[in-house]
């Protein structure tokens, strides 16, 4: 019965074929489980223990990746050893890549504004008032163009050709900095009287 089980065929695949896969899936789906309630609570105890923030950040990036990102993960390598539909299989990959990009994306983020706070910290010690307006502006700046490169690398997974909007940006930012050299020398400047610290919030300015 068993091996007439094993040697049974459907859909392009024999029993063995769907057997492995199960296996698998169940192996992965296990073995995420155990990472996440066991070898993440650990880590995330010998993380507090130290001085190394960034420690404390990756254990909490991992933490925010929630199961259906693991499913879709243990789904994908499942099904490589399965004879499934094109549609199917394009609709797992590109499922798992969204899941893993946005994760991705944030715990990137995450350190964006962390190098922001640390800025802000240092200069909060230094200065009696400070304006962080510029940095916040820069986060932002940062945080998109984060998510727009990842919007481009996901388009090209998904099998879209990414160089004639690559091309486009170019061309588009091209004319947007011709067009707003003032604006853009402005910005420049304000980075620099951020960082240079020729004066402060509060000094008064005699401009000759």
């Amino acid at each position: 019965m068993f091996e007439e089980y094993l040697n049974w065929s459907f859909a392009g695949n024999t029993g063995t074929d769907y057997a492995t896969a199960l296996g698998i899936f169940i192996g992965t789906t296990v073995f995420f489980w155990l990472f996440k309630k066991i070898i993440l609570v650990s880590l995330q105890k010998l993380a507090k223990k130290t001085s190394f923030q960034y420690d404390d950040m990756l254990v909490e990036f991992l933490q925010e990746i929630r199961t259906p990102v693991y499913l879709l993960i243990s789904l994908y390598v499942s099904t490589r050893f399965i004879e499934i539909s094109d549609f199917l299989n394009k609709a797992i990959e590109y499922a798992a890549v969204l899941g893993l990009t946005y994760y991705v994306v944030k715990g990137i983020n995450r350190v964006i504004t962390h190098f922001k706070e640390v800025l802000i910290a240092k200069r909060e010690k230094t200065e009696s008032k400070t304006d962080h307006s510029l940095l916040e502006a820069m986060e932002s700046v940062a945080k998109a163009t984060v998510w727009i490169i990842a919007l481009l690398l996901v388009l090209s997974n998904l099998g879209f050709d990414i160089t004639a909007l690559i091309a486009g940006l170019g061309i588009g930012g091209l004319a947007i900095a011709i067009a707003a050299q003032t604006i853009l020398a402005d910005a420049f400047a304000a980075v620099s009287i951020y960082f240079d610290k020729p004066f402060k919030v509060g000094d008064f300015i005699k401009v000759k």
